[in-house]
């Protein structure tokens, strides 16, 4: 399937995909860690129907794929329940960071 990408579309990502990489360095020096939502919402309920969850994929993405996007470790625990639905938190690392990210998001789930 990637190779059915226009190149002018793949010249096109790669630069956005350096950009997030240049600024998630910025942002996330060693020893720092960015703590977000996994999600903008709670969990939607089982069951919805494919024309509800597809928009809120896209939402999701936006914020759960940050780590992979910018070539930085990030891990996903549960937070807490809003209306019985869970929400997550999502931690991401610096470069190179996996081993002690794990174990903070351990520190944190035992915390919890």
């Amino acid at each position: 399937m990637g190779s059915m990408i226009p190149e002018a579309d793949r010249v096109w990502a790669s630069l956005m995909r350096q950009e997030a990489r240049g600024r998630m360095a910025h942002l996330l020096p060693e020893g720092t860690i960015l703590c977000l939502p996994t999600t903008p919402f709670p969990a939607p309920p089982v069951g919805q129907p494919l024309s509800v969850l597809d928009p809120l994929r896209d939402r999701i993405t936006c914020l759960c794929a940050q780590g992979g996007l910018a070539g930085h470790p990030q891990v996903n625990i549960p937070g807490a329940t809003v209306d019985g639905l869970p929400v997550g938190l999502s931690i991401v690392g610096a470069r190179g960071s996996d081993a002690s990210l794990v174990a903070m998001a351990r520190a944190f789930e035992a915390a919890a």
